[in-house]
């Protein structure tokens, strides 16, 4: 097993006698240049980098080695001064050894601390990890259990009432557009958590291309106001916006969550405001509703998954919308947010960011 050169045995007892043995060896010839004092420094120098590879045994030796060789060699006919020197380099390797030995150990002390907190850290991490998957797996079975299996009860009550046959034909006419209309519904629901489940495993791939952001209001409006026949939709789009570089679908998609969403928790009666603005290089769209309003202590909760703003609802839905809504426009390298406007209700405006559209597209036709 390799050691740490602090603990390396009689290696450091070695390598202090050889590296002692050699310098002095070297340095014998030179004897007449190199000074006694120049000489004690090199020993000393040579006990601090033994006290500091090997600790203080090896240090030690190589002093008591260089003290020996120093008076043989260069301090022969100096005065008694001169046998101060073995014991300086001896303190000095002592010394060097002691402090060596506290910062190692505080070194080796700081490291462990390192890993317990880093290991703290991870544990607590996972814990945390576990809670979220158990918490959004809860919350799945909530909605399974909740939006979906309700609609699916009712279907097959009514289906069973047609056949039956026993309803006037203007009874039987109402009831398959409902039948139908909860089927929409459900189909809705599960193409959300379809997206939802693509969106998070980033397995969806932009597919961009310059569009004028009035086809893809037109057209979401449109299916809109098929499905919500008795809403009424106020639209104000700013003159003269420049097309902008999305994948239409997806954004057809998050416009269709937010109108869900508004004519869900608007009040019949009451229109659902579609604004597209410009301001500075994005481009805003924002869905308001008239209804009773989002607190604002609960504006960035509703982005998540499976998170509603009235947690017990009659009102049908996975609170997957505004999830769905939120990771489009970041795909889109824009941003979502909700507010509360001062006039009341509720408005959620999606962010997009404007490039520079090429100065002729496919399509346009010649000035």
């Amino acid at each position: 097993m390799k050691q740490e050169p602090f603990s390396a045995g009689w290696a450091g007892y070695m390598w202090a006698a050889l590296a002692t043995t050699l310098g002095t060896l070297l340095l014998a010839p030179w004897q007449q240049a190199v000074t006694p004092a120049g000489a004690a420094l090199l020993y000393a120098l040579a006990a601090v980098v033994l006290a500091i590879s090997y600790g203080t045994g090896p240090a030690v030796l190589a002093a008591l080695v260089g003290g020996v060789a120093y008076h043989v060699i260069f301090a022969a006919d100096a005065d008694r001064r001169e046998w101060l020197v073995p014991g300086v380099l001896l303190l000095i390797a002592l010394s060097a050894g002691q402090v060596t030995t506290r910062l190692r150990r505080h070194a080796e002390l700081l490291r462990r601390q390192s890993r317990e907190r880093a290991e703290l850290s991870e544990q607590m991490r996972a814990a945390e990890l576990k809670h979220a998957a158990e918490a959004l797996r809860s919350s799945i079975l909530a909605a399974l259990s909740h939006d979906l299996r309700t609609p699916l009860t009712a279907l097959v009550s009514q289906a069973e009432t047609l056949q039956m046959g026993r309803l006037p034909p203007e009874r039987q006419a109402a009831l398959l557009e409902t039948l139908r209309q909860q089927a929409l519904a459900l189909s809705r629901q599960m193409n959300n958590l379809l997206d939802m489940a693509r969106l998070a495993s980033g397995a969806v791939e932009l597919k961009r291309a310059w569009q004028p952001i009035e086809e893809i209001v037109g057209v979401t409006l449109q299916q809109a106001r098929s499905q919500w026949p008795q809403r009424q939709f106020a639209i104000q789009i700013a003159a003269e916006l420049p097309p902008v570089n999305i994948d239409a679908v997806l954004l057809e998609r998050a416009l269709w969550n937010l109108l869900d969403n508004a004519a869900k928790y608007s009040p019949p009666d009451q229109p659902v405001t579609v604004d597209v603005s410009r301001t500075g290089c994005e481009l805003l769209l924002a869905v308001c509703d008239a209804g009773q309003g989002i607190d604002p202590a609960d504006a960035a909760r509703l982005f998540t998954a499976f998170q509603r703003g009235q947690t017990e609802s009659d009102i049908a839905g996975t609170g997957l919308g505004l999830s769905i809504a939120q990771s489009i426009a970041r795909a889109h390298g824009g941003s979502i947010e909700a507010t509360r406007p001062a006039a009341g209700g509720s408005c959620v405006v999606l962010r997009l960011p404007l490039g520079e559209a090429p100065a002729c597209m496919p399509g346009m036709e010649a000035g």
